[in-house]
């Protein structure tokens, strides 16, 4: 069920569809690399042909065929995360270059910091973090978890000031943690911290304004975070885990305390989202939108000795209702 986890642009639809999984596709075996979240993402190529890319442990496949586009030498980890400018698909993972593909194998964009989290921001590429040092108009910036970077106008792959002098970065000194997690909202970006949002915006200058618009409100599931009729929602970990929307102006939330929300009904165990007698690898929160609804999933160790549970939030956002639900695998 990857299309239930991979948003498109427009909702899933008949005419939308990838290709049916058949047996006919390579089928993958993974024996090393345990322990990954798969992640994926769904965009229409330069003919409007709808694409999937997704990983598995520390690789890169493509469906339909499920073909390996990772590139030559091995990834370090496969926590990627994933931006499309124009034809071009651009990741990263937090130790690796910046990847770069259009239609064949991923390959390393040549000096580019090591970030963790990217968007494609109008003719400009953002990511958050440095996991090594990097040096940008003259100035070496050391490795870092509270910078963010902005690449050069029409220039995605240039971050160096010094070579292109609309590029820009900085950090974000308030405190709340390192930057978890970044998203587009109409027209300025977003940068959320465990405990912090902020709003970054061009100015049309050489400086870019940054806002903050709250040190409470907060992410620690990057993958949670998602756009929707240009309001943007997440799960903040604040009182126990709650829904929250952003609409550019303030952060309302949506739902009560997740860990009470759910509950149920055997005596030993309460299976809330973020409930149970053992709990887990929260870090697999994703976010899917089918236009009107969004659904988080999450895998969590379940309270059995063996198996893991596949637990589900759904939000149908005209109703502001929560559906929940959730799948035990006892193997």
């Amino acid at each position: 069920m990857v299309n239930g986890l991979v948003p498109t642009r427009i909702g899933y639809t008949a005419g939308d569809l990838p290709t049916a999984f058949v047996s006919s596709n390579t089928e993958i075996t993974e024996t090393t690399g345990l322990g990954y979240t798969p992640r994926g993402l769904s965009y229409f190529d330069t003919s409007g042909d709808q694409q999937l890319i997704f990983t598995i442990a520390n690789k890169i496949y493509r469906y339909p065929g499920n073909a390996d586009i990772s590139r030559g030498v091995a990834y370090t980890n496969g926590a990627f995360s994933f931006a499309q400018y124009r034809e071009y698909i651009y990741a990263c993972n937090g130790a690796d270059l910046l990847q770069k593909s259009s239609t064949g194998a991923f390959a390393d964009v040549a000096s580019t910091p090591k970030l963790t989290r990217i968007c494609a921001w109008g003719e400009r590429l953002f990511g958050i973090n440095n996991v090594a040092s990097f040096t940008s108009g003259g100035t070496p910036y050391a490795a870092r978890n509270y910078r963010y970077w902005i690449s050069g106008i029409g220039n995605p792959e240039q971050f160096d000031a010094a070579i292109d002098s609309t590029a820009y970065t900085d950090d974000i000194k308030d405190d709340g943690g390192p930057l978890v997690a970044c998203a587009v909202l109409r027209d300025f970006v977003v940068v959320l911290k465990r405990s912090g949002v902020y709003v970054i915006e061009d100015t049309g200058g050489p400086i870019f304004a940054e806002r903050k618009v709250s040190d409470y409100y907060g992410c620690e599931w990057p993958d949670s975070v998602i756009e929707l009729n240009n309001v943007l929602y997440w799960i903040s970990p604040t009182r126990g885990g709650e829904v929250v929307a952003f609409d550019g102006t303030q952060i309302t939330p949506i739902s009560p305390a997740l860990k009470r929300t759910f509950l149920d009904s055997r005596a030993d165990y309460e299976s809330g989202f973020f409930n149970g007698l053992i709990t887990g690898n929260f870090t697999g929160i994703t976010a899917a939108t089918d236009g009107e609804s969004i659904i988080w999933n999450a895998l969590v160790l379940s309270n059995t000795t063996s198996g893991i549970t596949s637990r589900q939030l759904y939000l149908n956002v005209p109703t502001g209702r929560f559906g929940y639900s959730e799948l035990l695998t006892n193997t």
